[in-house]
């Protein structure tokens, strides 16, 4: 449902990852049209979906999601890190 509403607000030139269930890791979307998700929320939802560790989970996101370029749109991978 938020792929939907991103695309009638954004076009439909946008690239997604391919799971709908990581939709919910979805920040926005950049001013070059490129869909921005939170990579924490990203392991999290693959942990939820595929019954794994959050080591494995993470690794599996760092190799198979974050190092893959498939071109100008991209997604765009945001780490948030808060110092106490």
């Amino acid at each position: 449902m938020i792929r939907q509403e991103i695309v009638d607000d954004f076009g439909e030139d946008l690239l997604f990852l391919e799971e709908d269930y990581f939709d919910s890791a979805i920040l926005g979307v950049t001013d070059t049209g490129r869909v921005v998700y939170d990579v924490d929320r990203l392991v999290s939802l693959f942990c939820d979906n595929n019954d794994c560790s959050y080591e494995d989970a993470l690794e599996y996101i760092e190799f198979n999601t974050l190092g893959a370029y498939v071109g100008d749109q991209t997604p765009v991978y945001l780490q948030l890190k808060v110092d106490p």
